[in-house]
């Protein structure tokens, strides 16, 4: 629908036109609703984790910290948003085929597979 008829505003002013304007006052008051209490959560997730591995720093600085990457990146414009959204999705994906590889290639060369693999296949007529 945004390709069709781009209006600023986004999805709750696409809510508007095709529906109904109530509609779309409900869809952003939900809208505010989620992230009041997703936003928290997350956070508070982040602080939990990282704590995980640094028990010396308080759940509080960590919080404060996520509080303001989020607000710095939100306080610039859409291209810094995009910016940092590519930062991140990179990072996380170093992160996991870094994990993967290393869950998954073997470190001792006489424990890998053999290089013929016989392979049996069932029939499930008689």
């Amino acid at each position: 629908m945004i390709a069709f008829l781009p209006l600023p505003g986004g999805h709750i002013k696409l809510a508007e036109r095709f529906v109904d304007p109530a509609f779309s006052f409900t869809m952003g008051w939900n809208y505010w609703y989620n992230w009041t209490l997703v936003l928290p959560a997350e956070i508070s997730a982040a602080a939990v984790l990282v704590n995980y591995w640094n028990k010396d720093v308080n759940d509080a600085a960590w919080i404060t910290i996520c509080i303001l990457v989020v607000i710095s990146i939100n306080m610039c414009g859409a291209g810094v948003y995009g910016e940092a959204e590519f930062i991140f999705a990179y990072l996380s994906f170093c992160y996991f085929h870094s994990v993967h590889s290393l869950t998954t290639c073997p470190t001792d060369q006489s424990k890998s597979l053999p290089s013929q693999v016989r392979v049996t296949t069932y029939s499930s007529v008689e």
